[in-house]
């Protein structure tokens, strides 16, 4: 199974200078997401809306030898496929469509997004079936725009007190689809916070396109390497492989690194997923 790594671990710093420390650590395949903190409503680090930005950053890749697996869509308030506001949820769509077209280009393979922002309570029932009309909608506008574009959809898991972070929500989410073009990202932090890792392979099954991969203690989202947390990666490592998982395992660190220990913790982050990944497999 190959290793890869979101540029998440990164976001503090100038993507086009740091991305070859991946390559230098041992990695082949990346991730590549957004900041997530907002200025002015954009997102910034990666700049997808600035195609000669993202040429240059195809240059790069091809430099140095590494592959854009997955890109993971933005996300907020006003960035949500499941907004009740018509227009803003309209928006949003044609952004990600862009987004899959940026993804192309970097012939990457996945986008990963979340299904919504809400949090749930005892008194937003209602609003709930509404959110679940709305992604719906707006996924369906996705898939069969990636299914032309040749990108698959792998909607993630989300963490328990957010709607669809229950794993019947996101599989009745998944399942109104007939497509071999959609399926689900499974973060393991967030399923650790939740209905745990284990019950999320078995539930998800084959519907896992793609992983987001880090450690915790069962409290907080805290996106560790694997090992500095409390899940049994021995366990899941068996169950995924019995689900015929066979895509890449991706990293989603975001642990705040100084930026003269990346070099030495990327490469330490490498060596101790591949002595796991073949220690089992």
């Amino acid at each position: 199974m190959e290793i890869g790594i979101s540029t998440g671990i990164i976001y503090n710093y100038n993507l086009l200078e740091k991305i070859c420390l991946f390559k230098e650590a041992g990695f082949d395949n990346i991730e590549l997401c957004f900041n997530p903190r907002l200025n002015k409503d954009k997102f910034y680090q990666f700049n997808y809306q600035n195609w000669l930005y993202v040429y240059e950053l195809k240059d790069k890749l091809k430099e140095l030898g590494l592959k854009i697996h997955s890109m993971h869509a933005p996300y907020s308030s006003t960035f949500d496929i499941s907004d009740l506001n018509e227009q803003q949820r309209v928006n949003t769509v044609k952004e990600i469509k862009n987004i899959i077209d940026v993804l192309r280009v970097l012939d990457g393979n996945i986008l990963v997004l979340h299904p919504t922002i809400k949090e749930m309570s005892e008194n937003n029932f209602k609003e709930r079936s509404e959110w679940f009309k709305k992604a719906t909608e707006s996924l369906r506008a996705i898939i069969v725009y990636g299914e032309k574009k040749g990108i698959k959809i792998a909607v993630e898991n989300l963490l328990p007190h957010i709607f669809f972070g229950g794993f019947n929500d996101l599989l009745n989410l998944i399942n109104q689809f007939d497509s071999k073009n959609s399926g689900i990202c499974l973060d393991t932090s967030h399923a650790n916070l939740g209905e745990g890792t284990l019950e999320a392979v078995k539930k998800f099954g084959q519907k896992i396109n793609s992983l987001h991969i880090s450690d915790n203690y069962g409290k907080n989202d805290d996106h560790f390497p694997v090992g500095e947390g409390i899940i049994n990666w021995d366990e899941f490592l068996g169950e995924l492989w019995k689900v015929n998982f066979r895509g890449v395992f991706m990293l989603e660190i975001l642990k705040e690194v100084k930026e003269e220990e990346l070099p030495s913790m990327l490469k330490k982050i490498y060596k101790n997923t591949r002595r796991l990944v073949e220690g089992v497999l």
